[in-house]
């Protein structure tokens, strides 16, 4: 399977919530995550407006046709929170800056920029932690061969509890062994 392949099947079944949108602010896809997380089927949304959606309220209207804009004239937006509504008429905020800014923390401290521990690591960053391990070791980089995924098992196993959520690498174990997911 080539890259671009893997990459879909990873977009597809990430543990986070992903929208993509195009430079005019259409949905082009999104991923099971984000289906579940918001209650649109993507099918539902894409070729939409993602300014004229109902996932935004509407001050968070104003704050995303600003980071559009941005987009328009290739400026850096950064990552940025957002209010979004789900079908039910529900809300949730999505921390996407603080997810990007905690992804190397580690369970037991010993991470960077705040030396977090355990809970104090969102959810979500615990979750790409391992998920990050696991492809990047079992993927080709351009520095050295793929190590392959028994070898990125072994090493989120040997540091279950210590550098990554017990719980994580447990639902990613169980994902490997029980349910038979391969990294293709």
């Amino acid at each position: 399977m080539n890259i671009e392949n893997r990459l879909k099947i990873l977009f597809e079944y990430a543990p986070d919530a992903y929208y993509l949108f195009d430079l005019k602010a259409n949905f082009v896809s999104g991923n099971k995550a984000a289906e579940k997380l918001t209650g649109y089927r993507k099918e539902e949304l894409t070729g939409k407006s993602f300014l004229n959606s109902k996932l935004l309220s509407a001050d968070q209207m104003l704050k995303a046709s600003g980071v559009f804009a941005k987009s328009l004239h290739q400026e850096s937006t950064g990552p940025d929170d957002f209010l979004l509504n789900k079908k039910d008429g529900s809300q949730f905020l999505y921390p996407v800056a603080k997810i990007v800014l905690q992804h190397h923390e580690m369970f037991n401290c010993s991470g960077y920029p705040k030396g977090l521990t355990g809970k104090e690591i969102l959810q979500e960053t615990r979750i790409i932690a391992v998920a990050d391990v696991v492809e990047a070791m079992s993927s080709h980089r351009p520095y050295r061969p793929a190590l392959g995924i028994d070898a990125a098992l072994e090493e989120i196993q040997k540091n279950r509890g210590i550098l990554y959520d017990p719980k994580v690498v447990d639902a990613c174990l169980k994902l490997f062994s029980e349910k038979k997911y391969k990294l293709e």
